[in-house]
């Protein structure tokens, strides 16, 4: 192992299948808090339901490399991990790969709740602001109008 890794690298590198075992079961906890937590409430009905900006892509990121961690062992750890002298193309590939279906799923996910009638809170409070704004707007040129036919009579 080369000694440009870190500690955590080095682990990796020398137990990668007890070490994609703990990537994986933290990705359940991920999954789970960011993705069937949100699907249960908005089945049961809640009225407001939060999900995270990050929860849904770091499981995937999460899943991914520990269950390939768990499947393919050091083979799989040295693309990620590369030592100084090796490219590090393939670990930006597969790390690309691996962030797109991540945000895949938590569009996804934001799409199937606004499906079922959950908004978006910050397009919602955007769009009650722009209504404010509007009606401000309209009020200032009520005033405006008014101070014009006072002044020109």
């Amino acid at each position: 192992m080369a000694d440009s890794h870190n500690e955590a690298q080095r682990f990796i590198l020398k137990y990668p299948r007890p070490a994609g075992a703990v990537l994986a079961l933290l990705a359940g906890a991920f999954f789970y808090e960011a993705i069937i937590q949100p699907i249960q409430q908005a089945k049961a009905g809640a009225p407001e339901i939060e999900i995270s900006d990050t929860g849904g892509t770091v499981a995937v990121v999460l899943a991914v490399m520990g269950l390939t961690l768990v499947v393919f062992g050091a083979r799989f750890a040295r693309i990620f991990m590369p030592s100084a002298e090796e490219s590090k193309a393939p670990a930006f590939a597969v790390g690309v790969v691996i962030a797109i279906v991540g945000l895949g799923v938590h569009f996804w996910l934001q799409s199937y709740l606004e499906s079922r009638g959950y908004a978006d809170v910050k397009k919602q409070l955007e769009a009650e602001r722009k209504q404010q704004e509007h009606r401000e707007w309209r009020a200032a040129e009520g005033i405006l109008k008014q101070i014009k036919a006072n002044h020109e009579e």
